[in-house]
């Protein structure tokens, strides 16, 4: 390790090229801090509530995780804000930055996971496998967190897992000055899965739409073990469409529904989705994702800026980053003041 004088404290500074401890909390009760996950999002978290944050990890020359305060948070409201998407280093830098805080004896620990890695897994589906949702959130309790705040968790059932409170709120709330911009004529709001079909209705509420005849729902059929959308159930022709799912990986259940929509008489056809993880085993751009959405008929995608996104989504021409910032700074204000998240960040 190599030694960093910063503001006449003497910190230390992990041989990592993506790594520098350039700011840290100067308020008296609140401190912020990140890990190596996604910065970018601290930064403009951070600028909004005017104050300085502190990035609190990095790795040895080995490549194990190392993780220093970078100032005290000794009676201090400390907020750590993390997303645990691949590689698990991301969640182990969240545990140890809590062990530190809670050592050095932080007054309250709330962790920011915009979005939480493991959350598909929030059941038993199958024989001898793993509930990993619940464990995530088991030892995060363990580790000494006071509350825990996400954003469009993969299931509600996950906010049982743990008996800290845990507020998941909506990106519908960053979303829809995007949507507004549009000017979609009869829109149309569609669940890529039938599962979702709560969450499509809460989503059309939240953007002054009608649950009931501005939703629709892709329906799938299983053919030789690969599940494919046959048929939108919902009223879509001659109307706009907006796609609304939490997560996108591959994009092909996407791209497959567009092009059904398109078939069946949509007009103009957009997607929201919260998280963008287009990335392959090695936490590279999936190319072939891309491609389908290059050829699609979708005319634009927007995701948020939950997970730190690489060039080649930043600048592609059908995607759009909308930043969740603004949700987070006011979760992070609300917290610290006592205020209520709901109704109006949690519907």
């Amino acid at each position: 390790m190599s030694s960093l004088e910063l503001r006449g404290m003497r910190l230390e500074s992990w041989n990592n090229p993506r790594l520098k401890i350039d700011q840290i909390s100067t308020s008296k009760d609140i401190a912020i801090f990140t890990g190596t996950a996604n910065i970018p999002l601290t930064r403009k978290i951070s600028r909004i509530l005017r104050e300085d944050f502190g990035i609190a990890a990095g790795r040895y020359d080995e490549g194990e995780v190392g993780v220093q305060l970078p100032n005290s948070v000794d009676g201090r409201d400390v907020f750590i804000v993390q997303p645990t998407n691949p590689s698990a280093d991301n969640l182990q830098e969240l545990y140890l930055m809590i062990d530190a805080c809670r050592r050095a004896s932080a007054s309250r620990i709330n962790v920011i996971i915009p979005y939480f890695g493991y959350g598909r897994k929030d059941r038993k589906d199958r024989p001898r496998a793993p509930i990993s949702a619940a464990l995530i959130a088991r030892l995060l309790e363990e580790d000494g967190v006071d509350s825990i705040s996400t954003v469009d968790i993969h299931a509600d059932q996950e906010l049982g897992f743990t008996l800290k409170p845990w507020n998941d709120v909506h990106s519908s709330q960053a979303q829809r000055k995007e949507l507004e911009k549009l000017n979609l004529l009869k829109p149309c709001y569609v669940t890529t899965d039938i599962g979702g079909d709560k969450n499509i209705r809460r989503f059309a509420v939240s953007v002054g739409a009608n649950p009931e005849s501005d939703v629709a729902t892709v329906i799938k059929e299983r053919v030789n073990g690969t599940t494919r959308p046959k048929y939108i159930q919902g009223d879509i022709k001659g109307r706009d469409v907006v796609f609304v799912d939490d997560i996108i990986n591959s994009a092909g259940s996407l791209t497959g529904a567009v092009e059904l929509a398109k078939d069946q008489g949509a007009r103009d056809i957009y997607a929201m989705i919260t998280h963008g993880m287009m990335f392959n085993r090695k936490g590279q751009v999936d190319k072939a994702a891309l491609k389908r959405i290059t050829e699609s008929s979708i005319k634009k995608i927007f995701i948020t800026d939950t997970v730190k996104q690489l060039p080649d989504i930043i600048h592609h021409p059908k995607i759009q980053i909308i930043s969740v910032a603004p949700l987070l700074a006011e979760v992070i204000k609300r917290i610290h003041t006592g205020q209520s998240l709901s109704p109006d960040l949690i519907d």
